[in-house]
């Protein structure tokens, strides 16, 4: 299986003008303020047709929204100050999830759509009335996903940093089709966890999965994680940000440490020896993990320009990915 991320961001590039419902060969929306460039519809179609031909599944998840969800730049935006909950930015996220329902929900190859990726409550304002904005927005949008999809079309609701569990009075809704909370699992965000250890990093992660995970009464993926032990990897923070693993990211404290080459090279990586035996230790526990107390995981990602700790094809290369065998049998990759 294999996770795409997709932006709300597309639009005619000919006529400048939305899609109707009836051209739905690409449906998303773009405002007149947004920089993005056009051509990713293309593409995103192939990927689907290139992993059913291989007798893959594909989960469609909309990474990016109007506004930005989280302040993050994997939202399509960097910014302080997000505006995602202004109700024009969430009527027009809605109406991109209705479209992708119809679209791509009643393809088989399409096992799921993400609602949307890591809004993040604590970064779009006062945090109680934030959570209940991301809560009815869930709600709304599994709506319009599941009139429009295949009753076996899964559908991915984020746990918005905050333990699944939390949500396990929320999306009730019965009927055919699964909710699946996605949970995403870092230990390199974090200066307290930073300084931590290998072995303190692999207790951690029964800890992390036990306490956010396990109590959940909803299926419940982990639906990112990586072989990374340092915020290393170039641009993890941003662009022209630093890692806070050097005490170089603009946002935190961090730490007075170094990073090494392996982080962000392909070879040096292969030849640092303690390095690859560190993060082969890391991604077996994960992997072991994950699929022994959730319903599944997805590893992010499965290619990048130099970070080895988060490139899936490279680690299987070199014989330290964890075999995708046992568990739950739901282990998928990112594209």
């Amino acid at each position: 299986m294999v996770r795409i991320g997709i932006g709300c961001k597309q639009y005619d590039g000919v006529t400048k003008q939305p899609y109707t419902d009836e051209r739905l060969d690409w449906a998303f929306r773009k405002r007149d303020q947004d920089p993005y460039i056009q051509g990713a519809a293309e593409y995103l179609d192939k990927a689907i047709k290139w992993a059913g031909s291989l007798g893959l599944k594909v989960i469609v998840d909309l990474h990016g929204a109007p506004g930005s969800q989280n302040g993050f730049d994997n939202s399509g935006q960097a910014t302080k100050n997000a505006t995602w909950l202004q109700q024009s930015n969430i009527d027009l996220t809605l109406d991109v999830l209705r479209i992708i329902g119809k679209k791509y929900g009643n393809n088989p190859t399409v096992a799921g759509i993400g609602l949307l990726n890591e809004p993040f409550p604590e970064k779009l304002g006062y945090l109680e009335p934030s959570i209940a904005k991301v809560v009815e927005f869930h709600k709304n949008a599994y709506r319009k996903v599941r009139a429009a999809s295949s009753p076996k079309t899964a559908v991915l609701i984020s746990d918005a940093f905050v333990n699944a569990f939390k949500w396990n009075d929320e999306y009730q809704e019965k009927g055919p089709g699964a909710n699946i909370i996605d949970h995403h699992d870092y230990q390199v965000f974090d200066d307290n966890l930073l300084v931590l250890d290998l072995d303190k990093h692999l207790e951690q992660v029964t800890l992390d999965i036990d306490a956010s995970v396990a109590n959940s009464t909803h299926p419940t993926i982990v639906g990112e994680w990586s072989g990374a032990l340092t915020d290393c990897a170039k641009y993890l923070n941003g662009r022209n940000e630093g890692a806070r693993y050097e005490g170089k990211f603009s946002a935190s404290p961090g730490l007075n440490n170094t990073c090494c080459a392996g982080e962000n090279d392909f070879k040096a990586f292969e030849k640092n020896e303690t390095l690859k035996e560190n993060t082969k230790k890391y991604l077996q526990k994960q992997a072991d993990v994950f699929s022994s107390k959730s319903n599944g995981w997805i590893f992010w990602t499965f290619k990048t320009e130099s970070a080895p700790p988060w490139d899936a094809q490279f680690l299987h290369k070199i014989g330290i990915f964890p075999a995708l065998t046992g568990g739950t049998g739901n282990q998928t990759i990112s594209a």
